[in-house]
């Protein structure tokens, strides 16, 4: 077994990823275990408060709103259900993260300990070949400030009046390099990505948090009240887990990848087409074979299928179970 890797940074993290990345996450076997010490990021921070020893009600229900996210996200990475309910008592114990209130009342921030007990609990959970990848996402996501400073750009972006307004919150060029690696480790592995829009939605408590602020900071990215109300006017959909079980058409299984394949399968009820991940670590191989039989034989199968819904769109979909049809 591999020795430990200290964590005592983001850009220690980021550069786990990339490592992980360049060797391929499916042939990284001699898997490290990931400690986490040094790192505690801040949730919240409000240069322009005056010191106090007390905590509003807007940022309680910012952290709590925060917390009830985590939670549903380390469901689904640990049981592939976002349903939170699904969590069982070391679970929770895992996700009791401390937090301390800074400078008297005008910051919040992890305390020391925390983010590796939530790290611990993911990597003896997962026993998917993705473990690695899954572990490292799941901490840049909640706890990165690139990762919310992209997503603070996108959105304010998107609503800005003029080019002068979506420039704010530009990434530096290691930013968007860091992104962009993100986006592509997301694009390999299609199952992951549910995580990625779950960190979304965490975000938006922390955001509504800050109006009643002239100024705060989020996770280390400087943002004024005025960016703040303009980005929480219009949120996005809320995604969530669907199940989409029936008995499939098997069109194409046309890309191969380290973690295994994509292809697309039509359900015989209703016509519709659904993209899908094929991957190694989340299918027994006589799945994957029964998959690649009703391909060839132009046959059918009852397959189980997770997706993640936005709205009424599939933002990604993955195979867990694949089975001849039944008589």
């Amino acid at each position: 077994m591999a020795d430990a890797i200290i964590i005592a940074s983001e850009a220690d993290l980021w550069a786990l990823l990339k490592s992980a990345d360049e060797a391929g996450m499916s042939r990284w076997t001699d898997s490290p275990t990931i400690q986490i010490h040094g790192w505690h990021p801040k949730l919240l921070y409000f240069p322009t408060e005056t010191v106090g020893h007390s905590i509003s009600p807007s940022l309680a229900r910012a952290v709590a709103g925060f917390h009830n996210n985590l939670a549903r996200a380390f469901s689904y990475a640990a049981y592939g259900d976002e349903d939170a309910r699904k969590l069982k008592g070391p679970d929770r114990e895992a996700l009791d993260i401390r937090m301390l209130v800074t400078n008297g009342s005008n910051g919040i921030e992890i305390m020391e300990g925390a983010l590796d007990r939530l790290t611990h609990a993911l990597l003896t959970k997962i026993t998917s070949k993705q473990l690695n990848a899954l572990v490292i996402i799941f901490l840049l996501l909640y706890f990165g400030e690139s990762a919310m400073k992209d997503w603070l750009h996108e959105e304010y972006a998107a609503k800005a009046h003029s080019d002068d307004e979506a420039s704010a919150l530009m990434l530096s060029e290691q930013e968007t390099e860091r992104m962009k690696l993100m986006a592509s480790v997301l694009d390999r592995n299609p199952n992951l990505k549910p995580i990625a829009s779950l960190a979304d939605e965490a975000r938006v408590p922390l955001l509504r948090g800050t109006l009643t602020y002239d100024r705060a900071e989020i996770l280390g990215v400087p943002i004024t009240r005025e960016q703040a109300q303009s980005i929480v006017s219009k949120e996005k959909d809320k995604g969530q887990s669907k199940r989409l079980d029936g008995r499939f058409v098997v069109v194409e299984i046309d890309i191969e990848n380290d973690d295994g394949y994509m292809g697309t399968l039509r359900d015989t009820k209703t016509g519709q087409e659904i993209r899908v991940s094929i991957n190694r670590g989340d299918l027994p191989e006589t799945d994957t074979q029964t998959l690649f039989n009703a391909l060839r034989q132009k046959s059918e199968v009852d397959a189980m299928v997770n997706a993640w819904m936005v709205g009424d769109k599939i933002h990604s979909a993955f195979v867990v179970r694949a089975d001849p049809p039944k008589p």
